[in-house]
């Protein structure tokens, strides 16, 4: 073999290996710039999600109409409670033991009106009227009362619409008013105290 071919096959093999070199050098820049590119890339924005509207909290406020205080009258001999209409605050309670009856008079301006007699003085309360009485009857003689009722019905036969509770040693039942003086008739006409008696009634711990 000549000089002159052997300087062309060295020459061939140099350019051989520039373009292999040159080739090698050119595609790890491309992979640097895509990879630069790819650090380079702007994070996706995250879309935000739309919560619906939700209603503003608000306090509760109470609607249920206010109850008017009342005087509540507390017999622990006889084991009840009841509460008594707002504007009796002058009422008076006569507790009859004898007969297990308690009333409940009003003033009226008819100052010759006989109310329940006092048990003390045995006089009447003139100036007062019964608006009602609470009947305390045993569990034995309620038993027979409601028996003799049924046999021969009588004014104390007051009827199941009186009974206000029945317990392990009284049974007890509200009894309405009968003549009335002018001034409070339009209380007895309205109905409703007696109504509201029996629904606010309580038994309570008997003490003696």
């Amino acid at each position: 073999m000549n000089k002159k071919i052997k300087i062309e096959i060295a020459v061939g093999i140099i350019l051989l290996i520039a373009i292999a070199l040159g080739t090698g050098i050119w595609i790890g820049g491309k992979k640097q710039d895509i990879a630069n590119k790819l650090n380079n890339k702007p994070l996706p924005i995250q879309k935000q999600v739309q919560q619906p509207n939700q209603p503003e909290q608000r306090p509760v406020e109470n609607t249920a109409p206010q109850q008017t205080a009342g005087i509540v009258y507390t017999n622990s001999d006889f084991g009840f409670q009841i509460t008594l209409p707002s504007g009796w605050e002058k009422y008076k309670a006569i507790v009859d033991k004898p007969n297990n009856t308690v009333h409940i008079d009003l003033p009226t301006t008819d100052k010759t009106w006989p109310g329940d007699a006092d048990l003390l003085t045995g006089k009447s309360l003139m100036g007062y009227a019964s608006m009602f009485n609470i009947g305390i009857w045993s569990i034995d003689s309620f038993d027979k009362h409601l028996a003799d009722c049924a046999k021969e019905p009588d004014p104390s036969c007051a009827g199941k619409d009186a009974l206000l509770a029945k317990g392990k040693t009284y049974v007890y039942e509200i009894v309405g008013p009968q003549a009335m003086p002018e001034d409070l008739q339009a209380i007895v006409d309205g109905g409703s105290y007696i109504k509201a008696i029996k629904d606010n009634f309580k038994m309570i711990a008997i003490t003696k």
